[in-house]
């Protein structure tokens, strides 16, 4: 049949069938897409066509034509109702091909062109960065993600600051403007000497390599010691703090006058116009007291510190002053007292010339030995040692304090007259004697002993009436009105003392240490015609101290 008669009666047997709505009849519900309903979005059900926004029936499609489903001469393909300008075969029976304009099966769009780079490539995908083309709005586009090169992943073109380093060109890309970081804008690494200040390293930074302006190479302001002259500002600067070269520490020229004595070019340089304190304005040394020479009116120059001659024995006395140049010492004979730990060479003889007379007594003292090493088998052990007197005239008494460590010696007596002289026993203070009698004085002596705190006290005297004759003289030749003799200066014996060692001293250096540090202290009493008797006090300086080095060698 053909196919418009079968429309024909297709529409008449519908119409018979009850299609419409008679009077009385129920209104039935539309469903849309479906036959005699609106269109939905322009579609309907499969079989009918969208008329007038109303799915009507289709026409039946004509044998050869496009759309009937058979691929017919001229036609590429034929999906028969499912051919859609959308989808693999068009309306037209065409295959779907990028460029026709219709958005088919594995395109992003088509725009119906083959311009490469606009919204929609010719390769009908919608333009995007990193696609190896370079569309609208991009500057660039090489199809990677790689951000050091001359394009970045953004499709921007690499400059300087963009954050990235573009290898080759950049050596650091920071993405600011500051140009006192790390990095400055001109993306190569702060240096000194690139005209900007990088903060907390540099302090200037003014681009060039002058030396002498306020910012040298060095990059740190310029200051006197930096080794640099500043120009109009420093004189010289040789980077020292030497005052004696040619420019001194504040950046100015050595000059005579500055207070700088500049080595090889000035004796001297006192900083002032002062022509008698021995620099000259001139920078000369001039006289002066402290030059090392003694000149005119000077006494010493360079002057001793001190008068001590470090002699008990003597006393020091001083006139002037050293920082005057006019110093003098003098050193008298003076009282005083020495330990001698070697006794065996203080003798007394009492007929030294062997004529039988015994008017010629004579004391004499050996070498004063200040330490002696003795060997000690068994303690405790008694050892003597002699306290020997000098300068001592008419001599009536005398008193010392001795201090020592208990622990290694204890004091056991003090012998004031510890010679004979064959009937008599004799010491210094009994050593004059009655040419025509032949007769001697008696000595008194006395001592407190406290071997717990190692002090003792002890003095002897003689007894009698005092006077010249029997006050003895520690130095005193021999005479017929005064027959003794004491041999001074080496001294005399004015009492031997007898101390006992203790076990504990084995090994040890014991000092018998003469001392006047409280009363009664160490003196001497000797007579005077006017007063009668004079009293003495011995100081420190006028003491010596012994030493018994037991079973060890002396210092």
């Amino acid at each position: 049949m053909p196919r418009a008669n079968f429309l024909i009666v297709s529409l008449l047997l519908t119409a018979c069938a009850g299609g419409g709505r008679g009077p009385g009849e129920a209104t039935q519900t539309c469903e849309s897409g479906s036959d005699g309903c609106p269109c939905v979005s322009g579609e309907c059900d499969e079989g009918f066509a969208c008329t007038d926004d109303v799915c009507v029936p289709a026409d039946p499609i004509p044998d050869g034509a496009c759309g009937d489903g058979i691929v017919d001469p001229g036609e590429a393909c034929d999906d028969g109702e499912a051919n859609a300008d959308t989808e693999s075969c068009k309306t037209n029976c065409m295959r779907q091909a990028c460029g026709d304009g219709f958005v088919g099966p594995g395109e992003g769009c088509d725009d119906g062109n083959d311009v490469p780079d606009d919204a929609c490539t010719d390769v009908c995908a919608p333009a995007t960065c990193g696609d190896a083309r370079v569309e609208v709005g991009e500057a660039c586009d090489d199809g990677n993600a790689d951000d050091t090169d001359a394009c970045l992943s953004t499709c921007a073109a690499a400059r300087c600051g963009d954050g990235f380093v573009q290898a080759g060109v950049e050596t650091c890309d920071d993405g600011n403007v500051l140009d006192t970081d790390a990095c400055p804008r001109s993306c190569a690494p702060a240096r000194c000497g690139d005209g900007y200040v990088e903060a907390g390293v540099e302090a200037c930074d003014d681009g060039d390599a002058d030396e002498t302006d306020s910012c040298p190479s060095t990059c740190m302001a310029a200051t006197c010691g930096d080794g640099f002259a500043w120009d109009r500002v420093e004189a010289c600067d040789d980077g020292n703090a030497d005052d004696t070269d040619a420019c001194v520490s504040s950046c100015e020229l050595a000059a005579c006058g500055d207070g700088f004595v500049q080595a090889g070019v000035e004796a001297c340089d006192d900083g002032n116009a002062n022509e008698a304190d021995g620099c000259l304005s001139t920078c000369e040394i001039g006289p002066f007291c402290g030059n090392g020479v003694v000149e005119a009116a000077e006494l010493c120059d360079p002057c001793p510190e001190s008068c001590d001659d470090a002699d008990p024995c003597t006393g020091d006395t001083t006139v002037g002053a050293a920082a005057t140049c006019d110093l003098s010492c003098s050193h008298a004979d003076s009282a005083c007292f020495l330990i001698d730990t070697t006794t065996s060479d203080n003798v007394y003889v009492a007929d030294p010339d062997g004529d039988g007379l015994t008017a010629d007594n004579t004391l004499s003292v050996g070498q004063v030995d200040s330490c002696t090493s003795i060997v000690v088998g068994a303690f405790p052990r008694t050892v003597p040692v002699d306290v020997v007197g000098r300068n001592m005239p008419d001599t009536i008494a005398v008193q010392f304090r001795v201090y020592y460590d208990p622990d290694l010696v204890t004091f056991s007596t003090a012998n004031y007259t510890p010679f004979s002289d064959g009937f008599l026993n004799v010491g210094f203070l009994n050593l004059p004697m009655d040419p025509a009698s032949w007769e001697r004085r008696s000595v008194l002596g006395v001592s407190s002993v406290d071997n717990v705190d190692g002090d003792t006290i002890t003095g002897g005297v003689y007894i009698g009436e005092q006077g010249p004759f029997f006050s003895a003289d520690s130095f005193h030749p021999a005479s017929a009105d005064e027959p003794y003799a004491a041999d001074d200066p080496d001294g005399v014996v004015l009492a031997r003392l007898s101390v006992r060692l203790q076990a504990a001293s084995d090994g040890e250096l014991v000092t018998i240490d003469l001392t006047n540090d409280h009363a009664p202290g160490t003196y001497t009493l000797r007579y005077d015609a006017v007063s009668g008797t004079v009293e003495t006090a011995l100081e420190e300086e006028n003491m010596g101290d012994g030493i018994l080095a037991v079973n060890t060698p002396c210092p």
